[in-house]
């Protein structure tokens, strides 16, 4: 397994309920790379509480995958409102 190259990906917002314990799974997991996360603004205390301080972290998704082309996976965690743009917004990439 370990000829096997992790996934790279981004994490887009903690807004749904189910998005830290599959971000903490895959940080978990040696087959995925976390590069970068996102935030709704007024929402900074879901770096320290999921343990991602180490990561770049980002309030617009745009400017997340805009600086880090080599994602190759992103978590669409955003509010159900949120998530036909983000799905749209991957897609496009």
């Amino acid at each position: 397994m370990s000829d096997i190259k992790p996934i790279n990906v981004a994490i887009l917002r903690f807004d749904n309920g189910h998005v830290p314990y599959i971000a903490n799974s895959l940080k978990a997991d040696p087959l995925f790379n976390i590069v970068a996360v996102s935030f709704s603004a007024g929402n900074p205390v879901q770096i320290g509480r999921h343990s991602f301080k180490d990561l770049p972290f980002y309030y617009d998704d745009e400017q997340l995958l805009n600086e880090h082309p080599e994602v190759e996976l992103a978590v669409c965690g955003g509010t159900n409102r949120m998530h036909l743009n983000q799905f749209r917004l991957c897609a496009e990439r």
